[in-house]
């Protein structure tokens, strides 16, 4: 006969040892559970209220308690409309969040959470006090001190951001990075010489976009407080034969030191001439995965500035008609296309700042929630001079550079000069009759044609201007309907000249004359401090505890968090019953053994699956392995999957239990 079994025929409760003073009574409610916290990574640490980032919640074990409901609002009253998470199947007095919130303060708080234990019997305690906390960055950016390179503005990383917003104060304009670094092209671009980049003034807030199912009252973008406004100053632009300076973002790498980084770096290089000994006004910088310089995995923008530094709102918007190139040197550029580039060899190329986003992963909990106006619709500083533009939105593009295997693996960088010129005007032909009302036509080959380009059609009498909405294939949409009737074969053309832009060096070519330098990328997630894992569950025993050796004992489901990866948007945890092998799926049974979460913490279970379905257990007893990486939603494709941690080993063991009351059946 069982245990089980056994203490039924005796009328008696099983319950872990020390779980509580008081004796269960059979169908009496559980105790209300107490100790209620929230926490980051040790439920050791001291009592808050304030997080940066999601943190994990823990309470006392309740004796007499099969199951604990935990719920997380925006309401202390803890309504229906006010929930943002919540969980009734907690078997460990520890629960994950698996969305990650937003930056929201409220008065005295904004969230608040409480937890009721359930007793076998589907009885209840009653809900705990509600413990209220605020979600708020743990500080404003500011101009990281040290070494300022010309050309670029560098701050300090905020935990708990997922990007940055730079505003320029000067061309009165924000726009958005993952890295801690922002070059100044505005500042420079077809006008290097003073007063244009002498002094350029800024200021930097953190970003915090959610992912996640959260209610939609929640919004999806939050942000952190404009930091004062810095100031950075230039000197005189430097001319004559370029050369490599240094990347740097929260390490620096120069060609005598070369080391790694956590996030992707800023590139800072001087001079302007070509290897032919030709100036040029413009520059891109190239990153390739070999020390030759013909793999390229990443292709900067054209900026004018002596640094380089990605962009999620994407690269500044060149001058694409002669008139437009004339006007230049008097403005500050706007973001928009590139337009029709070119390397030494007559390759098109396109920075990587304009490719497409990847698709957004739905893995983790569905990733489209809020509806809440922009809040970054506030009014500006005191001290600005002009009115805050409009918060940029993010494009996407695969900007982030993943984990290369340092000091094994590395990336290797170099930059090329480039300059506009003139090319010859760009004709096609109607391919379809094109009616007089008609806003659309058809050409034979629309190549080199963009939108906002004012087209001449047709010849003669019936000429007339027409300006491009988009194209589709070959077909063309005009922003007003046609005035003439246009036979096939008629003149499609533009009206003025074309800009095309043109690099003075292959890249090949100036890494083979020095002009190189390497460096690493790394991102980790740290999951250990001092040898003892960040682990949290019930003893064999049945206390909460944290764990305090390289090998932990727990029973159950123990909750194990990590500290978060710099860039890391998402996170995926696999545990193993053997190192190696290793094994997130049993062969067998088919359990798995992994998550995916937007928080910084999981609980380790598996996902058991039954002829009614799946459904989540504990683990069965004995060693675990478990190991932690972040995923980047701006690395391209499958690269987004940075590295994986150390293994860490944990033990899940058998409990303890005692006999308590009871009588004997007459």
């Amino acid at each position: 006969m069982s245990v089980l079994r056994l203490a039924a025929a005796c009328s008696t409760v099983l319950v872990l040892a020390a779980s509580a003073q008081a004796e269960p009574r059979l169908g009496h409610p559980p105790a209300t559970p107490t100790g209620l916290k929230p926490f980051l990574v040790r439920v050791d640490e001291a009592a808050a209220h304030t997080f940066s980032r999601t943190p994990s919640f823990a309470w006392t074990p309740v004796r007499n308690a099969a199951l604990y409901e935990f719920e997380l609002a925006t309401s202390d009253a803890f309504d229906e409309g006010s929930i943002v998470f919540a969980s009734s199947t907690l078997k460990t007095p520890a629960v994950s969040i698996t969305a990650s919130l937003p930056w929201i303060i409220g008065k005295p708080y904004s969230l608040y959470a409480h937890v009721r234990a359930i007793a076998p019997d589907g009885s209840t305690s009653p809900w705990s006090a509600p413990y209220g906390l605020n979600m708020r960055w743990s500080e404003v950016p500011t101009k990281l001190p040290g070494q300022e390179y010309p050309g670029l503005v560098q701050w300090t990383p905020v935990d708990g951001a997922s990007a940055y917003d730079v505003w320029f104060m000067e061309p009165n304009k924000i726009i958005r990075t993952k890295t801690n670094a922002a070059d100044e092209r505005e500042y420079y671009t077809f006008h290097q010489q003073s007063p244009w980049p002498n002094v350029v003034h800024w200021r930097v807030r953190a970003v915090r976009k959610t992912y996640g199912a959260l209610p939609n009252f929640l919004p999806t973008v939050t942000y952190g407080p404009w930091s004062p406004v810095q100031t950075s100053t230039n000197p005189p632009f430097d001319t004559g034969a370029m050369r490599d300076v240094a990347a740097t973002s929260d390490a620096t790498s120069t060609e005598a030191t070369p080391t790694v980084h956590r996030l992707t770096p800023g590139f800072v290089f001087t001079g302007d001439t070509s290897l032919e000994g030709k100036p040029g006004e413009l520059y891109r910088v190239y990153v390739f995965s070999d020390s030759d310089c013909v793999n390229v995995v990443f292709k900067g923008a054209l900026v004018g500035s002596p640094a380089y530094a990605p962009r999620m709102t994407g690269p500044l918007n060149l001058p694409g008609l002669t008139n437009q190139l004339f006007f230049a040197p008097q403005q500050y550029l706007p973001d928009g296309v590139e337009g029709r580039t070119f390397m030494r060899d007559s390759s098109p190329i396109q920075t990587t700042e304009s490719d497409k986003p990847p698709a957004n992963p739905a893995s983790g909990g569905d990733t489209t929630s809020g509806t809440l106006p922009d809040p970054a619709a506030t009014p500006p500083p005191p001290e600005a001079t002009s009115p805050l533009p409009g918060t940029p939105k993010e494009t996407g593009a695969p900007i982030d550079l993943w984990d290369t295997g340092w000091p094994n693996g590395r990336y290797y960088w170099t930059v090329v000069p480039a300059e506009p010129r003139v090319a010859a005007n760009l004709t096609t032909f109607l391919a379809v009759q094109a009616k007089s009302g008609d806003t659309k036509i058809v050409v034979n080959d629309a190549l080199g044609f963009g939108e906002l380009a004012t087209v001449v059609i047709g010849d003669g009498e019936t000429q007339e201007l027409a300006s491009i909405t988009k194209v589709d294939g070959r077909q063309l949409t005009l922003a007003a309907p046609l005035v003439f009737f246009h036979e096939v074969g008629e003149r499609v053309f533009f009206a003025q000249s074309l800009v095309d832009y043109h690099e003075l060096d292959q890249p090949q070519d100036a890494c083979a004359a020095g002009r190189v330098q390497a460096f690493g990328k790394t991102n980790e997630p740290a999951v250990t401090v001092a040898g003892a894992p960040f682990v949290t569950g019930l003893s064999p025993t049945g206390r909460l505890v944290q764990a305090a050796g390289a090998s932990p004992s727990f029973y159950g489901t123990p909750l194990v968090a990590w500290k978060p990866a710099l860039g890391a948007d998402e996170y995926q945890i696999q545990w193993s019953p053997t190192r190696y092998p290793w094994r997130p799926v049993d062969p067998v049974t088919k359990d798995r053994y992994e998550k995916l979460t937007f928080g910084t913490s999981a609980l380790l279970d598996r996902q058991v699956v039954t002829q009614n379905g799946t459904q989540r257990g504990p683990l069965p007893a004995g060693s675990w392995w478990y190991r932690v990486r972040g995923l980047d939603f701006s690395l391209p494709g499958t690269a987004r999957a940075m590295s994986w941690s150390k293994p860490v080993m944990v033990q899940i063991a058998k409990p303890k239990f005692t006999i308590v009351g009871g009588k004997k059946k007459r």
